[in-house]
């Protein structure tokens, strides 16, 4: 799936709905492209091979900047 894997050093909320055992999740997935995230592995395949193949492989937003492998992209919140 992904390359990486962080440790979440404070308290976020999240939306009922992705809450597992009623208060915690123990490993959120996060789409790469989309920045949506999910509770469930199995939800973040089946969202990547559904909506993926159809839609441009980048995050959301405008990119403002590239070096080599590295880009950065501005969202507005209120658009995006």
């Amino acid at each position: 799936l992904g390359r990486y894997k962080m440790n979440a050093w404070y308290f976020s909320p999240l939306p009922k709905e992705l809450l597992q055992n009623g208060n915690t999740v123990d490993i959120l997935y996060v789409c790469e492209f989309t920045l949506k995230f999910f509770s469930r592995k199995e939800e973040l395949i089946r969202f990547q091979a559904k909506h993926l193949a159809t839609n441009q492989r980048h995050p959301p937003g405008n990119e403002i900047y590239r070096n080599g492998k590295l880009s950065m992209f501005e969202i507005d919140g209120f658009e995006e």
